[in-house]
């Protein structure tokens, strides 16, 4: 029993790390989106590195999900850097992040945070962009199509921004 006891409290002690680096790289991104200085290799590098980092914490463990969500500037931190930076590998990155939430049941909860109404306003400008090409179009459309099945509104929403007529 002592053993499994301290198994136990070392499982804890690792997934409260592993959520602690969920949230350093969620600073780190919200530090450098502040800063507004993405013209900078090292500050796009950094937020590649973050994103893809996040993506491969979240898709393991489901409290590197929750920390997202439980983090103050979780969701808002994410939203904001697939609308401001203009990079395929970040936008693929969180794109993929999304999927594997919806996977894991956050659907709702991203469409209560205005998730659909965020993508249906970057989807112009994605599919425009000189890095965009069919799998990552493909993506976008899979995406806000798990999304539309979570929020009543979708279509309405979709009319709003100009996708529908």
């Amino acid at each position: 029993f002592k053993i499994m006891a301290s198994n136990k409290r070392t499982r804890n002690s690792s997934l409260k790390l592993e959520s602690a680096l969920v949230v350093g790289h969620l600073s780190q991104m919200k530090v450098i989106l502040q800063e507004e200085t993405l013209d900078d290799d090292y500050c796009l590098d950094t937020i590649v590195t973050c994103t893809s980092n996040i993506l491969k914490f979240i898709r393991v463990e489901a409290s590197e999900r929750k920390a997202l969500f439980h983090c103050q500037f979780g969701i808002e931190t994410l939203f904001k850097c697939i609308q401001v930076v203009d990079c395929r590998q970040v936008t693929e990155n969180l794109l993929s992040l999304f999927v594997c939430l919806i996977d894991h049941k956050y659907g709702e909860k991203l469409a209560r945070e205005g998730i659909i109404q965020m993508l249906l306003s970057r989807l112009p400008y994605v599919s425009q962009s000189s890095w965009c090409n069919d799998e990552l179009l493909l993506q976008f459309h899979s995406l806000l199509l798990k999304l539309a099945s979570k929020d009543k509104k979708f279509a309405l929403k979709a009319r709003l921004s100009g996708m529908l007529p």
